[in-house]
């Protein structure tokens, strides 16, 4: 148990530390998170909401800790190339880049590879009196349809 515990932390802690530490010199934003919790059902939340309320420790945040499984977060949502980046393919162009690096860059760099997708996507966000929102967005425009199996 203590060390799936420190395996997830970990996870956050690098994922968290690419998000926050890295500089961004161009327009291009990424805008949401993706996460698959334990059950397999695939969760976005917006990416700047997220990071307010990372800092603010709000209830977003917390639902967004609560689906995560020791893999962290799922992928990226880019919003130039409008698709999803696997994480794992932004840590390891992280790992193997010399220099600074920028999320945002990388994600709609022409390097970046779109997550093909078959799961519909819920998306979570807090309503006015901050509650918990869940949407059903399926496969719409900002959603893509993946095989979320062969992704981690």
């Amino acid at each position: 148990m203590n060390k799936k515990l420190v395996t997830m932390f970990c996870t956050l802690v690098c994922t968290f530390g690419i998000a926050f530490t890295t500089t961004s010199q161009v327009q291009a934003k990424v805008k949401y998170v993706l996460v698959k919790d334990s059950t397999g059902v695939l969760y976005r939340y917006d990416y700047n909401s997220l990071k307010v309320a990372y800092a603010l420790d709000k209830a977003l945040y917390t639902d967004y800790t609560s689906k995560l499984t020791s893999e962290g977060p799922l992928a990226y949502y880019d919003d130039v190339n409008n698709f999803y980046v696997a994480t794992k393919d932004i840590k390891l162009a992280y790992i193997t880049q010399s220099g600074d690096f920028s999320m945002d860059a990388y994600t709609s760099s022409s390097n970046a590879k779109s997550l093909d997708m078959v799961a519909p996507v819920k998306e979570v966000s807090v309503d006015s009196t901050g509650k918990i929102v869940v949407t059903d967005v399926g496969n719409n425009d900002d959603s893509q349809t993946f095989d979320i199996e062969n992704t981690y």
